[in-house]
């Protein structure tokens, strides 16, 4: 393995890796199905890491507490580091368990691009005798006349694109590329790669639930006594989930005793829309329905969420998203680009920490052909529910699927087939569909994938939105697996080749890229990058992480974004992005109980 690459396997107090063995997992079965949010609730929060990872639609849920070992890369070669990084891992653990136990796996994700960079200081981005918050607004409201203003000895677009990373916040503290301030999202403690082994993983599939524990053996330490150790850890959990029993539940009338959706739900009701209401860029639940009873959740939110008040403000920067779709129409025009996805940020001052679970039970009733998903580190959770599947990798069989073309939802199913048909008739989200096939197929071919095969074109309804989607599948070549072969891959190489499809950067792909480091306004971190688990053998899945949210202990930030093309209207391309942020609305009004409004201010008073 490089160390060009920057990759690191840390293992918990031993740093250096030795050994075949330094690490052994226990499979144990279990003769009661676990809700995995029963599971996440119990544990101890403390933890450094809690992993979250739920699939209604295939009856399939993760759940993952702690670290005993993770997989850390960075920098452009971030994904083949970490797929060399994987197979490094795999020499090191001894497992036990039944054949037909699941085997490890590894939880967590990629950032869409390298988040860490080189801080630019404030004398290097900000011309002398000018204010920061000034040149701030200037650059942002009258970038052209702040360039033709600014000393000819500074460079302006460096400057535009450094102080699109800083934000000021009123403890007049400086913050590089969004991590820990006021006005971006913090992705402190999310690298451009991280994947844990959990210490305790508990998997639920085929109507089955197990749990696996691990540990790194101790220096002396023989693996009986290890393996008793592993038994003892795994009788604190069943003791932790024992106790978790006497908490007030979440509701689960929507789902089987396997957690899985009782029914998907292809078309909203009117109850569910009227939780979150849409109106000329104010979300309310001024509705006449109720939010539906989460069977005393408000018993769980905190005084520190009850201080938001019932009224959260929501700032989500509508004309300065319409200013960046502009912008990207006339970069287009210009021939730089075909198509690029910009994306917005709305920010909330909510904390979520002690709610959360019932935000992703609601997404999980209500969204069951989504992954539903939450990566905790320290105080931070990024959750959500995608819609889109980067790639299943399973025994040299590629599954993926291409989304991209979107329409709103309607309450009445005769208005819904309407609005269906605008999205199959559309030429200009056909063009744009049929960009992410094309390079996804492209893709696919360059890596020595085999039998291509492109499925029938469909529609993917979602609670909110639909979609055109398209399953494409794949099959690797029966040498792939070889040491000495180049086409040596597993699900983590072959989500790096993908990745970023034209449905979440653009095409070509570098232009959409370098267009969005110059005018996007906040770091996206592991908002629409492969997120998912892998086994050590390198089965596993990623799906893309839209359709999400980043919480800290003050702030939440949803995420939303949409395709430009050459016709594109500003305004549709707004309401797009409304509708795909109106499931996360939901499901924090109704985990909350509050009433949600938002208003937009100035842009040069908005953080993005």
């Amino acid at each position: 393995m490089s160390s060009s690459n920057k990759t690191q396997i840390r293992l918990i107090e031993n740093p250096l890796l030795s050994t075949t063995g330094d690490i052994v997992v226990c499979a144990y079965s279990l003769e009661i199905q676990v809700d995995p949010l029963d599971a996440y609730m119990a544990t101890n929060q403390s933890e450094d890491y809690r992993c979250l990872w739920m699939c209604p639609s295939s009856d399939s849920s993760m759940f993952g507490l702690g670290a005993v070992a993770t997989v850390e890369s960075s920098g452009v070669n971030r994904f083949t580091a970490a797929s060399e990084a994987l197979a490094s891992l795999a020499s090191l653990v001894c497992f036990y368990g039944p054949d037909k136990a699941p085997r490890p796996v590894l939880l967590g994700g990629f950032s869409f691009a390298p988040i860490h960079k080189a801080a630019p200081t404030r004398d290097h981005i900000i011309p002398r005798g000018h204010d920061v918050a000034e040149a701030g607004c200037s650059l942002q409201r009258y970038p052209r006349e702040y360039a033709r203003n600014t000393s000819e000895q500074h460079d302006v677009a460096e400057a535009g694109r450094s102080l699109q990373q800083l934000t000021h916040s009123r403890s007049n503290s400086f913050v590089i590329d969004g991590l820990g301030c006021d006005g971006q999202p913090s992705w402190e403690g999310f690298g451009d790669c991280q994947l844990v082994l959990p210490r305790i993983t508990v998997m639920n599939k085929n109507r089955s639930t197990w749990i696996l524990v691990a540990k790194k053996m101790e220096v002396g330490e023989g693996i009986e006594s290890t393996k008793s150790a592993l038994l003892q850890d795994k009788l604190d959990f069943i003791r932790q989930l024992e106790k978790q029993q006497t908490r007030p539940k979440h509701d689960t009338s929507k789902r089987n005793a396997s957690g899985q959706a009782a029914a998907e739900h292809d078309f909203p009701s009117s109850a569910q829309l009227a939780h979150a209401q849409y109106d000329h860029g104010r979300f309310s639940a001024n509705g006449p329905h109720a939010a539906p009873s989460l069977n005393s959740a408000s018993s769980d939110i905190t005084s520190s969420d009850a201080a938001c008040a019932d009224t959260v403000s929501l700032c989500g920067c509508r004309g300065k998203y319409l200013d960046l779709v502009e912008t990207a129409i006339e970069s287009i025009a210009r021939g730089e680009c075909q198509k690029v996805v910009v994306a917005r940020t709305v920010k909330l001052e909510l904390n979520l920490k002690n709610s959360i679970i019932y935000v992703l039970d609601h997404l999980r009733q209500n969204n069951p052909k989504c992954a539903i998903f939450a990566f905790v580190v320290g105080d931070i959770v990024f959750w959500g529910a995608t819609p889109e599947r980067h790639v299943t990798f399973a025994d040299s069989q590629i599954y993926t699927t291409a989304v991209a073309g979107t329409v709103a939802r309607h309450m009445t199913l005769e208005d819904d087939v309407v609005l269906e048909n605008e999205l199959r008739t559309s030429p200009k989200l056909l063009s744009e569909h049929q960009l992410v096939v094309e390079d996804m197929v492209n893709s696919l071919t360059q890596i020595g994938a085999e039998a291509v095969t492109v499925d029938d074109l469909s529609v993917l309804k979602l609670a909110r939105v639909q979609h055109l989607s398209t399953p494409i599948k794949a099959q690797m070549p029966t040498n792939h697996k070889d040491d000495n072969s180049d086409n040596a891959l597993d699900v983590i190489s072959v989500a790096g080749k993908l990745h970023p499809t034209p449905a979440v950067a653009g095409t070509p792909t570098e232009a959409a890229l370098r267009f969005l480091d110059r005018n996007e306004n906040f770091t996206r971190g592991w908002y629409a990058a492969p997120i998912g688990w892998c086994e050590l053998q390198g089965n596993g899945e990623m799906w893309v992480a839209i359709r999400s949210g980043l919480s800290d202990e003050k702030h939440t930030w949803l995420f939303s974004g949409a395709g430009i093309m050459a016709d594109s209207v500003p305004s549709e391309e707004l309401e797009e992005t409304d509708n795909k942020l109106k499931m996360l609305f939901e499901a924090i009004q109704v985990a909350s109980k509050r009433k949600l409004s938002a208003y937009s201010k100035l842009d040069f008073e908005c953080d993005g």
